[in-house]
């Protein structure tokens, strides 16, 4: 192996793996011609080597004491691949880790991808990255199970890659929902305005002849309505619904009020008809 003055050529290996080649303002650069291994000695050493038989591929591995560990080894191939792991890289960088729940590859910085359709894939059938429009999708079993636009709505179900996000809502779900409890931010008032002393409440006649007429209740929405909308609102309906239940409680306190009235009417009719009987 030929031999250089720190001058002209320098290499040196740290904990990591680092080497750097410097050349001095008046030397000449040389090519360095190897016909077998080209060694870093030292506890701390490492082995460049390239198999001598026609392959162009550089293995880079730690070897202390010229003991090669080629399990930890680097893997250049011609094509410009590079395995870490592997000898047989698939990928431009093809990492074999140890798997399990061992950090195979870490950063504490960003990984970014200039392709507006690049991701991550794990395993072939899992998968979150780029999708078509500006999507970004996450797909599971091979389906797309979850979408957010652009815009931030977002889309969730058992296939939704080809489902339209609903115009004006920030989430929409293709399938049936399942909750312990949800709660609604009312945008109208709670209508215990039914209950106030200037409430107008329909006399029972007029509302009996609205729903001769339209077939549904007044201030509730027609079955050609809901059709119409798609569906119904949650809030406004819980609301709507509590209102016609707070006004047929009005209507029970009313009819009870009658009936009362009645029963004292009818209990005097009967004490002038006793005292009439008396008379005779």
């Amino acid at each position: 192996m030929k031999t250089f003055s720190s001058h002209s050529r320098l290499f040196k290996a740290t904990a990591g793996l680092a080497f750097a080649l410097f050349f001095s303002s008046a030397a000449k650069a040389q090519d360095v011609d190897v016909n077998d291994n080209l060694w870093l000695t030292g506890s701390n050493g490492w082995i460049f080597h390239t198999p001598n038989d026609g392959r162009t591929d550089l293995y880079i591995a730690s070897a202390p004491n010229k003991v090669s560990n080629w399990a930890a080894a680097f893997f250049f191939k011609a094509n410009g691949s590079l395995g870490l792991g592997t000898q047989s890289p698939t990928a431009k960088l093809h990492v074999v880790g140890v798997g399990g729940e061992n950090v195979d590859f870490l950063t504490t910085g960003r990984l970014k991808t200039t392709s507006p359709t690049g991701g991550l894939y794990m395993g072939d059938t899992k998968y979150i990255g780029g999708g078509s429009a500006g999507i970004l999708a996450l797909l599971n079993g091979g389906k797309t199970r979850l979408a957010v636009r652009e815009d931030g709505r977002v889309v969730i179900g058992d296939d939704v890659s080809a489902a339209v996000a609903a115009t004006g809502y920030a989430l929409s779900v293709r399938g049936k929902v399942f909750s312990e409890e949800v709660k609604v931010a009312l945008a109208s008032a709670w209508p215990d305005y039914v209950f106030a002393p200037t409430y107008q409440l329909r006399p029972l006649d007029e509302v009996g002849q609205f729903i001769a007429q339209h077939q549904h209740l007044p201030g509730l929405p027609s079955a050609q309505e809901v059709s119409t909308d798609g569906g119904i609102e949650l809030g406004k309906m819980n609301t709507q619904l509590l209102e016609k239940v707070e006004e047929l409680t009005l209507y029970l306190l009313e009819q009870q009020k009658n009936q009362a009235q009645q029963a004292q009417q009818l209990a005097a009719l009967r004490q002038e008809l006793e005292a009439l009987k008396q008379c005779k």
